[in-house]
């Protein structure tokens, strides 16, 4: 076995081979759709704060807001702002100014609060196993999640909650293992940030607050346990008000405003489901469940639900052997099971909240990314029982092992680069797909469309699109000079090309339902495997 020290240097260097990868690839993604609207929070919630402390705002930010507004969500004032917050203020202090640098900025620090947010994941299951190699592997297995790693530089809604939720997650551990004054603050202090991402993340705090109550329960130290969670909660709140502008001159009163703005939350979006259309919040029950079995690695899956199988047998076990005079004494012996149990209450309360009440249902299961991570937690726990019974002290054998089954998803990701928002396992045919899911429901083929376009085509041009598929946002990303050579339009007869992703949230249209006139043929396809994600057709009288 390798040292400590060594452990750390390996891990180091790691990382640092990351960062440099993501140096050079974080400019080869696409912009998803509401990227924009996504922006405009950073500026509004500094807007916010101008107008606290009574500055006169700057120009600058104010032709942001003028401009951008209009597009945004009308709850968007209210939204947790704290990472925009950060992404506007060091989009203003470096004087980013052209639209496609902006937007790779945020693309590069949502990547890096990912890949921070990765070392916590490593850090709990080294805690939990005292292994680095099933650390890593369970590190690995994050990294090389197709869906997760293409979003965690476009998707700062999903991924920002995400990590957020996975420093969290450590931040309790760590103080429901060790209890005392700095672990319970800091524990306030990412809860309040990992709510601050988005509002749903109060159900941390009170998961937080019920497995700590079990634990006064089992505890001798009563008093000054008690004592730490006031100032856990307190705390929370205190936080959540500082890093959230808009409740500064009315923290209850807005707070409760974004939980009404919450509830009142409605688009017209209808998602394209097993070859149906289904309005948002009317899917069928097993729609997240799918989407998660489907574009997750099997091989993730089958570990995940081994590890889960042993945990909740156990958990289940513990609980109707409780004699009723000691009832708090056995749920759990030892740190290593209190981590086990709350990775599960983080994970399967959550999921069945937002099942249950089907308030978030479009864009595959994007808004339940936040339990990916601990999905993860729970698969290592069946490595470890794999690697404890069959491989014993062979720990280079166990290691290989899961890199050879991890392998075909790496080449994958490799092979389909910049698509790896595409994936789908091969339990699902590729020729099925798209009769079944929506697939670019985020729209990021389009800047790879309009760049084929333009590159090959010298001449100022316009492009239609029949999808809800925003083509002026995907312009964004791309040269300036290139940008002034395109007008969107939306009449097809004034069109020379269009482009096609297969996804309209209107409902109207299904993926095989597309029918251009002879006017134009196709032109050229962005394809994943055997599957078309992205159709070019061309005006065969432009030249």
């Amino acid at each position: 076995m390798l040292s400590k020290n060594v452990n750390n240097f390996l891990l180091c260097i790691f990382y640092v081979l990351i960062i440099i990868l993501s140096s050079f690839i974080f400019k080869d993604y696409g912009i998803s759709i509401d990227e924009d609207n996504v922006r405009i929070i950073g500026f509004l919630a500094l807007e916010n704060i101008y107008n606290f402390f009574d500055i006169s705002l700057q120009d600058k930010i104010k032709f942001i807001i003028l401009n951008q507004t209009a597009h945004a969500p009308s709850a968007v004032a209210s939204s947790g702002p704290i990472f925009n917050l950060i992404a506007a203020s060091a989009e203003i202090f470096f004087n980013i100014n052209d639209s496609k640098n902006q937007f790779y900025f945020r693309h590069l620090l949502t990547f890096l609060l990912f890949l921070l947010s990765s070392y916590f994941l490593f850090k709990i299951i080294l805690i939990r196993y005292q292994s680095y190699g099933i650390a890593f592997l369970g590190l690995l297995f994050l990294l090389i999640s197709p869906r997760i790693f293409s979003n965690s530089f476009y998707n700062s809604n999903d991924i920002v909650f995400l990590s957020f939720a996975l420093i969290n997650l450590y931040s309790f551990i760590t103080f429901l293992n060790n209890p005392n004054l700095t672990n319970s603050s800091v524990c306030a202090l990412t809860t309040a940030l990992t709510i601050n991402s988005r509002i749903f993340g109060v159900i941390f705090l009170l998961l937080a607050i019920f497995i700590f109550l079990i634990s006064i329960l089992r505890s001798k130290s009563k008093k000054q346990n008690t004592f730490l969670l006031v100032n856990y909660i307190f705390f929370s709140i205190v936080f959540l008000i500082i890093s959230w502008p808009y409740l500064w001159s009315s923290p209850f009163k807005n707070l409760y405003l974004v939980f009404i703005n919450l509830s009142e939350h409605s688009l017209p979006i209808h998602i394209f489901f097993n070859s149906e259309f289904h309005f948002f919040k009317n899917v069928p029950w097993d729609y997240h469940l799918q989407w998660i079995f489907y574009s997750t690695p099997l091989f993730y899956s089958l570990l995940f639900l081994f590890g889960s199988y042993f945990l909740i047998k156990r958990l289940i076990s513990r609980l109707f052997k409780i004699e009723d005079n000691i009832s708090y004494h056995d749920l759990w012996r030892g740190k290593k099971e209190a981590i086990d149990y709350t990775t599960i209450l983080f994970l399967f309360v959550p999921l069945f909240v937002l099942i249950s009440s089907n308030k978030v249902s479009y864009g595959g299961w994007r808004h339940l990314f936040f339990i990916y991570p601990f999905l993860i937690i729970i698969s290592c726990n069946a490595l470890y029982r794999i690697k404890t019974f069959l491989f014993k002290k062979q720990n280079i054998s166990f290691l290989i092992s899961c890199l050879i089954l991890s392998t075909p998803n790496f080449l994958w990701m490799i092979k389909n680069h910049p698509y790896q928002d595409f994936y789908f396992n091969f339990l699902i045919n590729d020729k099925s797909i798209k009769k079944k899911f929506e697939v670019d429901y985020f729209g990021t083929s389009g800047k790879h469309a309009l760049k084929y376009i333009l590159d090959n085509n010298q001449n100022n041009l316009s492009v239609f699109s029949p999808n809800t598929l925003d083509l002026n946002l995907s312009l964004q990303l791309l040269e300036k000079e290139k940008r002034q050579r395109v007008s969107i339009i939306e009449d097809i007869s004034e069109a020379d090309f269009i482009i096609n992703n297969y996804y309209d949230w209107r409902g109207k249209t299904k993926p095989n339902e597309y029918v251009f006139s002879k006017e134009f043929k196709l032109y050229y396809e962005i394809k994943i495997d055997d599957m078309v994600i992205n159709s070019i057709y061309k005006r065969v009288s432009f030249k």
